[in-house]
């Protein structure tokens, strides 16, 4: 899995407070929900943040606000985000609501809003800029069996039964448990392009694979979080494309793997299409 860091976070998580009355106030307009995702979109050159619905339509945010606060006179006039790390800073305390709100009256209008587009007229920008992407060398238990199985016909010795123990102040481990400690390295938010974009072969480099990631976007600042609070800090979820160079590097330094030369090579992070609320 994934965990993809959603912005500079002295700037991004001023730490978000509990929603207040104005959000509710823009939620309660009656009926189901309507699930909606977020992206980021350009058009005519000019990118902006936009509501997704059902993965074929956008919906401008900044003019949809703007006819939502002109019907509803009473509405917290609220100032529109200039990109996704602004719209998920600001998002429990006003912008969850308002978007349900929006999503609903575009949802039950006879026709399209002149601020909705087809999602195939859009440039598909990357849903966030992250500022740290970590990703788990081993995802799941088949995962890091078949990397073992890998190594093992390319010559290593065989893995022997795992040893884990905790590592004060990263991990605990409780009595008992088996399994290994985690492994996450970094790819660089240089590499990040949209959902769409060309991934470019490097220079040289005949070994190219991929592999589809599933990305946590951690919304506030976080450390030392208890995994009963996680979710406290999580904004939502979207896909990521980690591009590996599977090449060798020419050498054993630092044992030979380099994770620099692996997974670091410009438009190796494919990001997106659109990141779903975790709500």
């Amino acid at each position: 899995m994934s965990k993809t860091i959603a912005g500079v976070f002295v700037a991004l998580t001023l730490a978000a407070v509990a929603a207040g009355c104005n959000q509710s106030a823009d939620a309660q307009s009656g009926g189901a929900p309507v699930a909606f995702k977020v992206g980021t979109f350009e058009r005519n050159g000019q990118p902006f943040v936009g509501l997704v619905l059902k993965d074929t339509q956008v919906v401008d945010i900044g003019p949809a606000n703007a006819a939502y606060e002109s019907a509803n006179g009473s509405a917290p006039k609220l100032t529109v985000p200039g990109d996704m790390k602004q719209l998920i800073a600001n998002y429990d305390t006003s912008w969850k609501g308002r978007l349900a709100a929006i999503a609903k009256d575009v949802s039950n209008a006879p026709t399209a809003p002149a601020y909705a587009s087809a999602v195939d007229t859009l440039k598909i920008l990357p849903p966030v800029r992250p500022s740290v992407i970590l990703n788990a060398g081993g995802n799941y238990v088949e995962h890091t069996e078949g990397i073992a199985a890998q190594q093992q016909r390319a010559g290593a010795a065989p893995e022997q039964p795992s040893q884990a123990t905790s590592a004060p102040g990263i991990w605990e481990r409780k009595p008992g448990d088996k399994r290994d400690n985690p492994y996450l390295f970094q790819k660089s938010p240089t590499v990040v392009t949209g959902a769409k974009d060309p991934i470019v072969m490097p220079r040289g480099r005949t070994n190219i694979d991929f592999e589809c990631e599933f990305d946590v976007v951690i919304g506030k600042k976080a450390k030392y979080v208890p995994s009963a609070n996680a979710l406290d800090y999580i904004f939502g979820y979207t896909v990521q494309i980690d591009v590996s160079d599977r090449g060798a590097r020419g050498d054993r330094k630092m044992g030979g793997s380099d994770w620099l030369i692996g997974k670091n090579h410009d438009t190796f992070g494919p990001l997106g299409p659109f990141i779903v609320p975790k709500e």
